[in-house]
């Protein structure tokens, strides 16, 4: 059982970096020891990486064995469907798969609900790749939940690791079980969206400025975390109202103040985008939480070597811009309700 409170949450990451956290070390003795112990479907070895020429500098990585040794996804129909027990999920994982448990203390110490899971991901995409799993016994289906989001943003804040990055894909945007998950993992390489420009929407709202994958852009530190969890499941609330898909990415980063440099802020980047459903395709990645942060996790060597910035870019576009100006075009609608739902309470 690993318990924290707001203590052991790290707001800034000042250079040089500090040593890792508790959580960091808890997180890999134990996912190192499951990999030495045989738990995956494959050995995850040092992988081959690119970073593709161009601004945005994506990461493009060769992970041929997650594309032929994986989980066979579930048949999805929409972005919302009950839980069904007779299907895979995480109450059906060996004990030898899960890592630990969480659990949050308040400032009395008494402990809030238990029950917070990290299990391995069988067929991991980078080192340390787990599944975050909120209040596991509940059996939740893969629908964003303030809970959820907000044990995802505490985990980025447990690490002292600007490497370690948390997102969550939804049905129709390539997630592979219905039982809600977050995927957590390092990866070493920066990333473009680390420090990528936004323009202020309203609130909290943000949208990317200049990237192939246009989106929603939110940044957390210690006064505004509530708030903006708040405001990110306002706009979860209307892409389930049109049963929109989407991916959601949360990792370190610079404030959205010009001129910040260090990393200050938690930024939690959420994308509408094109639905699929069915099996997944053969093309060389799939357009998920990773991808659409600027990480590649490529199925084949010919993909891997043939990729460029615009071609990726061309491909992160087709599957974003249609559903975003849809969605953009709701946020008026959505600013008045907030502006309402703000003079209620200080009426």
């Amino acid at each position: 059982m690993f318990e924290y409170d707001d203590d052991d949450l790290v707001y800034e990451l000042n250079a040089p970096l500090t040593s890792p956290s508790r959580f960091d070390r808890l997180l890999r003795s134990r996912w190192d020891d499951a990999m030495e112990k045989g738990h995956f479907w494959y050995r995850l070895d040092k992988l081959e990486t690119r970073i593709l020429p161009g601004k945005y500098r994506f990461v493009a990585q060769l992970n041929i064995k997650r594309a032929q040794e994986r989980r066979k996804p579930q048949h999805v129909s929409s972005v919302v469907m009950p839980f069904n027990p007779d299907l895979f999920n995480f109450t059906k994982v060996k004990d030898s798969e899960v890592l630990f448990e969480l659990r949050k203390t308040d400032k009395c110490f008494t402990a809030t609900k238990p029950g917070h899971c990290v299990v391995i991901n069988v067929s991991p995409l980078e080192y340390c790749n787990s599944l975050l799993v909120p209040n596991l016994a509940d059996c939740l289906p893969q629908v964003l939940s303030p809970d959820g989001l907000m044990l995802a943003i505490d985990a980025v804040l447990l690490s002292s690791s600007p490497a370690l990055r948390v997102g969550f894909n939804s049905l129709g945007g390539f997630a592979s079980v219905n039982h809600q998950h977050y995927h957590l993992y390092y990866l070493e390489h920066r990333l473009h969206l680390e420090t990528a420009r936004v323009t202020h929407i309203f609130g909290e709202y943000h949208e990317l400025q200049d990237y192939p994958a246009e989106g929603f852009a939110f940044q957390v530190s210690r006064e505004n975390k509530e708030a903006v969890v708040r405001h990110i499941m306002a706009l979860v609330g209307v892409l389930l109202e049109t049963s929109t898909a989407h991916n959601l990415f949360v990792t370190r980063g610079t404030a959205f103040r010009e001129g910040s440099v260090g990393l200050s802020v938690i930024r939690v980047y959420l994308w509408a985008r094109k639905s699929c459903y069915g099996a997944k395709d053969e093309a060389a990645f799939n357009v998920a939480l990773c991808e659409l942060g600027g990480h590649l996790p490529m199925k084949n060597d010919d993909g891997f070597r043939s990729a460029t910035e615009d071609s990726v870019a061309a491909v992160l576009r087709d599957f974003c811009h249609e559903t975003f100006v849809k969605v953009r075009a709701k946020m008026a609608t959505l600013e008045k309700d907030s502006e309402e739902a703000s003079m209620d309470c200080t009426s």
